[in-house]
């Protein structure tokens, strides 16, 4: 049975963080082990993961940080640390704090990535992430999939669509020990960990998304980052331009960013893709538009393409 490294972040999650543990060791796959990185709790966090730490032992490993990082600073260290650590390890989770893993999460998740590995090999970079049942803080159901809901196409994960828009769900994703090479630097315009590691996925190696539901994704009020209905994002989205054009811009620092760590190790035509999306900023209103359209600089679905054009 193979080893699995799950990394989480905990930032003040003593409400929720009993009921993500239990659900992680009470999977079907028991060859983990949990590594939880605490970015500066004040509440009762580190008192619990204590208690699981003592209960679990040689499964659990706390590490506290010596300065608040924020959430996607923390994970990518959290993953750089374990990968430099332990080098017997070989596939690694992202672990939100307030959500429920279900038994069969681990064991399908790997499953996928192996069948992978067989096909593409062990020394490419590969992510496989999954869909998520979205719940409210009571974990009652509020959608089955967040994929549905969110009107994303899981398609469109190549590396185009991704500078654009993310669609790989941090709290379910698996990556391999081939992304060791790509994170031995922490990025600064990283929008979130779960897009750096994608884009890493779709530059260098593969990316595979399984139909499958394998977490709870509880909704409450500290939520970091969440899920709102499309109808609301719809509405969102048309009341707040300025907004728009900010996320605009931090998708393109990202990708500057991206190109700057990776310069050497891109291939031409990879390059040209990350050259041309940071260039289709500097170009005048109707060549924007003329670009996103032909080199596939898009998001999901009509409806967010049509906002796209409106504060590109």
């Amino acid at each position: 049975m193979s080893r699995v490294d799950i990394i989480m972040s905990t930032y003040n999650g003593e409400k929720f963080l009993r009921d993500q543990i239990d659900s992680i060791f009470t999977g079907n796959h028991q060859n983990i082990v949990l590594h939880v990185f605490d970015d500066g709790s004040s509440d009762e966090t580190l008192k619990i993961l204590n208690e699981y730490k003592h209960r679990y032992q040689n499964q659990l490993h706390l590490y506290k940080n010596h300065r608040n990082l924020g959430v996607t600073k923390n994970f990518l260290h959290g993953i750089k640390t374990v990968m430099e650590k332990f080098k017997e390890a070989m596939y690694f989770m992202c672990c939100d704090q307030d959500d429920v893993w279900h038994a069969d999460k681990v064991s399908k998740t790997l499953k996928r990535m192996e069948q992978m590995e067989k096909r593409f090999g062990v020394d490419r970079p590969l992510l496989v992430f999954t869909d998520a049942v979205i719940a409210d803080e009571n974990l009652n159901e509020i959608s089955e999939s967040f994929i549905k809901t969110q009107h994303f196409n899981s398609n469109k994960i190549d590396l185009s669509h991704l500078l654009m828009e993310n669609k790989c769900i941090g709290c379910t994703i698996m990556i391999n020990r081939a992304f060791e090479q790509y994170l031995s630097r922490i990025p600064n315009a990283a929008r979130y960990h779960d897009w750096w590691l994608a884009l890493i996925a779709a530059a260098f190696g593969h990316i595979s998304y399984l139909p499958k539901a394998t977490i709870d994704y509880r909704q409450h009020s500290a939520n970091v980052v969440g899920s709102i209905n499309f109808a609301s994002y719809v509405r969102k989205r048309m009341t707040s331009f300025k907004d728009q054009k900010l996320t605009l811009a931090k998708n393109r620092d990202q990708a500057e960013e991206f190109l700057h760590f990776f310069h050497e190790e891109l291939q031409r035509h990879q390059k040209s893709i990350i050259e041309g999306y940071l260039m289709m900023f500097q170009s005048n209103f109707f060549k924007r538009r003329y670009i996103a359209i032909k080199q596939g600089y898009l998001k999901s679905g009509i409806i967010r393409n049509c906002g796209l054009m409106l504060i590109l």
